[in-house]
């Protein structure tokens, strides 16, 4: 069943971003308003300081004008907030595990263990039983490539430099 009720100024708004659809005098200027407040959620302002701005530079005439544009806007553009911190959740992991490749190279051990101990706890990733992941526990295998038989052993793979290779037994 197709939706009865009349296309608000927001839906009209967004049907100019999405279709081209152009837009009235009074739908222009909201529409400018609020990318405004978009821009300065954007920019890291709090909403509180969004407001003080929006009042401040007379883009609204009243605060609760200001809190209805900003409401609107991240209806329009979403919310800044939850895509800055699935960003910073982005950056952060990357940063850690460019310590963690260096700490490994470096052959220590304590900080990589770390490392992956900040990635995991950033990233919310738990044990079958919602618990942190023991790092000290897991062996993330390295491929190794090597003949020696101390290392063969360390890895658990069969040592067959001995045996006769001549043919498949």
């Amino acid at each position: 069943m197709a939706d009865s009720r009349k296309p608000s100024a927001l839906d009209k708004i967004r049907a100019h971003y999405l279709e081209g659809r152009k837009l009235s005098e009074k739908q222009e200027l909201k529409r400018k308003q609020y990318e405004q407040a978009n821009a300065y959620r954007v920019q890291g302002y709090s909403v509180e300081q969004c407001v003080h701005l929006l009042r401040e530079l007379g883009v609204v005439g009243s605060v609760a004008e200001a809190y209805r544009i900003i409401r609107s806007a991240e209806e329009l553009f979403g919310d800044v907030t939850k895509s800055n911190k699935d960003g910073l959740r982005h950056i952060l992991s990357e940063n850690f595990m460019r310590v963690y490749r260096k700490a490994w190279k470096d052959n220590n051990l304590k900080e990589a263990n770390r490392a992956l101990e900040n990635i995991a706890e950033i990233n919310g990733l738990r044990d079958l039983d919602g618990n942190p992941i023991d790092w000290n526990r897991i062996l993330i295998p390295i491929p190794v490539f090597s003949s020696d038989p101390d290392v063969l052993r360390r890895q658990e793979t069969v040592d067959i430099s001995h045996q006769n290779i001549g043919g498949d037994e």
